[in-house]
């Protein structure tokens, strides 16, 4: 019996669920948890948000990221992102020899880099001490990652919008996402 405890006692301390709550103008319209499983050399990390905001109509967002890593390398990532029940982004970026294959929409591409050991979704969870880059999944390209005073990192985006991570003793606290039309606020819970 104490086997089996033990057993269950390692097998949920290797799981982590983080949740965030989702603002808009001081209003909560949304939820966004972020899954992480390790085992062995792995990490599996999965990011779920869904948004429901009123600005001019109402407008539902759905996103899913996915990630897997062996041995600190990405294998293979997917974002999925539907608008309002029609899909706006279906993107993967998966290890290959000498690299990685991206496909976006259905459009493959390649990346000359052998090895990509840390992504957005990582962001989410711990802060990037020591790093000045990070791939994004979603433009399936690496971005500077720019540190401010106060444990706070700025990821200026390839369309112009920017997100703002906070730390707090390593841990992901707040982010926010700003764009030329809005700003939502991600608050862990």
């Amino acid at each position: 019996m104490l086997l089996v405890v033990l057993f269950a006692m390692t097998s949920a301390a290797q799981e982590q669920l983080t949740k965030f709550d989702v603002f808009h103008n001081g209003n909560m319209v949304g939820i966004a948890q972020l899954y992480q499983k390790r085992s062995g050399d792995g990490l599996y990390m999965k990011m779920t948000t869904d948004i429901k905001v009123r600005m001019m109509m109402e407008i539902s967002v759905k996103i899913i990221e996915e990630s897997r890593f062996v041995q600190g390398k990405l294998i293979h990532s997917q974002l999925n992102r539907t608008v309002n029940g029609k899909e706006k982004a279906n993107r993967q970026t998966n290890a290959i020899v000498n690299g990685y294959q991206t496909i976006a929409e259905g459009k493959q591409g390649t990346i000359s880099q052998p090895r990509i050991d840390y992504n957005l979704i990582q962001m989410y969870q711990t802060e990037p001490v020591n790093r000045s880059r990070v791939y994004s999944d979603n433009f399936q390209t690496f971005l500077t990652i720019t540190q401010l005073p106060g444990h706070v990192y700025r990821i200026n985006l390839p369309d112009g919008n920017y997100n703002e991570f906070t730390y707090s003793k390593g841990v992901c606290t707040r982010v926010s996402i700003n764009s030329s039309m809005y700003t939502i606020q991600l608050k862990r819970v």
